[in-house]
This record gives C-alpha cells, structure tokens and sequence, in this order.
C-alpha cells in the first residue's frame, strides 16, 4: 500500500503521495473470486490495509516510513514467503517473513544473514525465487550502510536510496540459498565486485 492524503494549502500532490505505507498479504484458492488470509480467515472486498494480514505499516510525512515490497514466493507445501525492506527508523532493515502453523507470523533471519557475511554493507533491494526442490534462493543488492554521500531517508518522496543514483560503483550483487525453508542462508558469489565497471 502506498497511500495519500488530500493536500493541505500550499502543499504539493507529491509531498503527501506515500505518506502510508504498508505491506499485507491475502491468498485466492479460486482464481481472485473470493480472497482469505493465511489462517484461512475470508476478506470482505474490497481487501484494505486493515483487513488483509498486515505484515509491516507506517504513516508519517518526513521521513515517509520507506517501506519497500520485494516480493512472494511458495514452497510445494503452498506456504507463502514474503519480502520487504524498511528504511525507517533504521536504514536497509530487510524482512523475509512466513505464517506459523499457530496463527500470525514470523520472521526469518535474513537481515542477520546480511550482517554476518558481510559486514558494514546493507542489503537496500532483493528478488526471490524458489526451485522446484525448495530452495529459496535471494538476488540481492548490497551497498556500504556508513558511505559518506549515504542519505537514507525517505524523505517526502519516499525514495530512501536515490542518493545512490550518484555512486552506482560501489553496490554489489550478492546471492544467498537457503535448502531449510529461510532458517539457515549460505552465501555464493555471482559477480566478480569490481568498482571500475560500475
């Protein structure tokens, strides 16, 4: 969800565009006619922020909350695994989260996954995947969380890694599987890192 409110007296459209932001999951078994959360529980159309699982929310004007969907995957048992990154109140907080057996949600260990194998780098942006044996596989981008032009707030645009559009020699790109549903990660390099190339 990215959401607006109406605009104040000298305020601009874009100044208040995204100022909520959310990220929720629903499910459809009959191909969007009717929709449910992962317990099961039916969702009234249309689905809103509050009635599909919120998984992640924040409304504020500056710094917008800087909540980023990365994506879903499923495992061959159907259970879903949902990605996002959070850039407040803490930059590059990536979140890889899936439903308890009990009810709710929990989330998996990918942000200390990143601090361990690479130290003072922060993931900003990730992709998923998973195979066909349950794999779950992330392409991610990494970036140093302390450079010195780095400004990750959202601001009122909400874009907490434009400042990056200036130093595209220093991302990385990394890969980490996971063959343990997202309880364990091993690493593997994709690309050589060579900040010449850019």
């Amino acid at each position: 969800f990215f959401l607006s409110r109406k605009p104040e007296a000298g305020e601009h459209p874009r100044d208040v565009s995204g100022r909520y932001q959310a990220v929720g999951y629903m499910r459809s078994h009959d191909f969007g006619r009717t929709w449910q959360k992962a317990d099961g529980t039916p969702i009234a159309l249309p689905g809103t922020s509050d009635t599909v699982d919120l998984l992640d929310e924040g409304e504020s004007d500056n710094p917008k909350p800087g909540i980023e969907h990365c994506g879903q995957v499923v495992d061959s048992e159907g259970r879903p695994y949902v990605g996002y990154v959070r850039h407040t109140p803490t930059p590059c907080r990536v979140s890889l989260v899936t439903p308890r057996d009990e009810g709710g949600w929990r989330g998996l260990p990918l942000h200390e996954t990143v601090e361990k194998h690479w130290p003072g780098w922060a993931m900003y942006s990730f992709k998923m995947v998973m195979t066909a044996d349950d794999v779950l596989c992330i392409l991610g981008e990494i970036v140093p969380l302390d450079h010195p032009d780095a400004n990750w707030s959202p601001g009122i645009h909400g874009l907490p890694f434009y400042w990056l559009r200036d130093h595209v020699e220093i991302s990385r790109i990394v890969w980490l599987e996971s063959s343990d549903y997202g309880e364990t990660f091993t690493s593997r390099d994709v690309l050589e890192f060579d900040p010449a190339k850019g």
